[in-house]
């Protein structure tokens, strides 16, 4: 083995190392903002104590390698869900796609508003859709599907 192929192999594993610590890092920040989330997580009982669940809409625009659909995205959103927060709060959340204009790349996503913040962490998350690399980049939250449909129009 010559000297540049043992520059090469250190540098090889000197990049790894800091893929692995950065992997590390994120995976920390990640449960850290769930725990946030279930902490400052906001309620609002009537008479009764009960919570009356509302529904928050989220307008959001995706920026993809390749163009994806709307079962695509669904498929990846909800497993991810999934991954992070269980299949128990996915339901409780019961996040729906209200549309996805798939010529432009943007959607609204309809939650409950006691889990909005954990619909924006997985959006925030979202990396992959099938095969093609994605970001998926939240405009706004709005409590009502009008206000978030002239918030699309701009886009």
């Amino acid at each position: 083995m010559n000297s540049f192929e043992t520059v090469l192999v250190l540098l090889i594993l000197a990049s790894s190392l800091v893929a692995l610590i950065l992997s590390i890092r994120s995976h920390y920040r990640v449960s850290r903002l769930i725990e946030i989330i279930n902490v400052f997580e906001t309620r609002v009982r009537n008479q009764s104590g009960v919570i009356k669940p509302r529904k928050r809409y989220i307008a959001f625009s995706i920026v993809c390698d390749k163009p994806v659909t709307r079962e695509q995205l669904e498929d990846s959103f909800t497993k991810l869900y999934a991954e992070y927060f269980g299949k128990a709060l996915f339901h409780k959340a019961s996040p729906q796609f209200i549309f996805f204009m798939e010529d432009k790349q943007v959607g609204v996503l309809r939650v409950s508003h006691l889990y909005k913040d954990h619909a924006l962490a997985v959006l925030g998350i979202l990396k992959q859709v099938n095969d093609s690399k994605c970001i998926a980049i939240p405009l706004k939250t709005c409590g009502s599907l009008k206000k978030c449909r002239k918030i699309l129009e701009k886009y």
